[in-house]
């Protein structure tokens, strides 16, 4: 259920009797990443020192790793001067390093000691490096890393790519500074069409935030542009719907329980449990949920309700074929697509040959290489 899944993972929001941790703070302190530019190397250095003290002697300080040796724990300047004259990769060592840090999921403070070694180095930190380095703060949950790294980043770089909002979004909606992310997800959409984890992310701090009108207009979005939404997004919609006991929120969860039956789309064991709780969580009704099989008929074993077909009827089947017909292969002007001859032959070749278990569009398939004679691949097909 909900409240087990919230207790047994440290990382997901509290039940929704219990209001959502917040840690992160915006500003500067002796750890923050602002001790990175190149004016305080030097002092973000000696306090990356002081921090190791003698542990650099109490173990290994690398591991192997594929080619590459991966530091376990930071390591000084000279100790990365070092490292990287043995690496194989001379030109490209940090951001090869810092990728390997992120798949191993490595500690932070590894990484912060080779922006360190580079900062001391080149007096900089490329915006590559510093893309990755956030990944790794947002993958590990340094939420106060992530506050500093935007103002630096901001400050910094007069554009960001998708990939630098999208991590933005997901530190920030998991702080105080949630609102910030509408910003970023506004800033992705003047590019290109945000994921749904992009929406969902937001979503989620919404709802708990009891932002409930921020969070259905998002919905709404995603619907309008044709994004489904991931299952931990709909999950929240129905964990926090336990804390509203509204007319207005109930109608919301029926207008989501109708999208998810006319999408066809499933829910898993989890939104299963998260809906049944709701259900029964809703004051002044008697629901009571079941978990049952469905027999082939199409009958549930509990309540005895045939379930809606999933197939077409013969109506429907019809209206779409003629739907197909008329609206994607003959068009609003058949002159720009063919010719009523050419047409009336496809119709009349289509209608001898039935029925068809494959049908191959030989354009597509002539387009998956740009190598190769397209004419004739498309003349083989056929």
């Amino acid at each position: 259920m909900s409240t087990e899944r919230n207790q047994n993972d440290g990382s997901k929001r509290k039940a929704s009797n219990s209001k959502p941790e917040r840690t992160a703070h915006r500003g500067n302190t002796g750890t923050s990443f602002s001790l990175f530019t190149a004016g305080a190397a030097r002092k973000r250095a000696e306090f990356t020192k002081g921090q190791m003290g003698d542990t650099l002697d109490d173990a290994p300080a690398v591991a192997k790793v594929s080619k590459m040796s991966i530091p376990i724990k930071p390591l000084s300047i000279d100790e990365w001067k070092k490292l990287k004259a043995e690496g194989y990769n001379k030109t490209r060592f940090e951001v090869s390093m810092m990728e390997k840090l992120l798949s191993t999921r490595a500690d932070v403070d590894v990484a912060k000691s080779l922006l360190v070694f580079v900062t001391m180095e080149t007096g900089t930190v490329e915006y590559e490096l510093l893309l990755k380095y956030l990944a790794l703060c947002v993958q590990k949950q340094h939420l106060s890393e992530v506050l500093d790294l935007y103002v630096i980043m901001n400050s910094r770089f007069k554009v960001l790519d998708v990939g630098a909002y999208s991590l933005f979004i997901s530190g920030f909606s998991k702080t105080d500074h949630w609102r910030e992310a509408v910003m970023f997800l506004d800033s992705i959409k003047k590019m290109i069409n945000p994921s749904p984890r992009n929406y969902g992310d937001i979503i989620i701090s919404a709802l708990w935030h009891k932002e409930v009108e921020t969070a259905w207009r998002l919905f709404k979005e995603m619907e309008d542009k044709n994004l489904k939404p991931n299952e931990d997004t709909l999950l929240a919609f129905f964990d926090c719907g336990k804390s509203f006991c509204d007319d207005q929120y109930e109608n919301k969860m029926m207008y989501i329980l109708s999208y998810l039956r006319d999408n066809q789309i499933y829910p898993g064991e989890q939104l299963m449990h998260s809906i049944h709780s709701w259900f029964e969580s809703i004051p002044g009704n008697r629901w009571e949920g079941h978990v049952t099989t469905i027999l082939h008929s199409g009958e549930c074993q509990v309540c005895n309700t045939i379930l809606e077909s999933i197939q077409l009827s013969e109506e429907e089947y019809n209206l779409l074929r003629k739907r197909v017909m008329n609206d994607i292969i003959q068009g609003t002007d058949i002159f720009k697509k063919t010719t009523p001859q050419e047409l009336q032959h496809f119709q009349t070749f289509v209608q001898n040959r039935l029925p068809f278990d494959v049908v191959i569009d030989g354009l597509n398939v002539a387009n998956i290489t740009a190598r190769g004679n397209q004419s004739r691949i498309v003349s083989i097909l056929y």
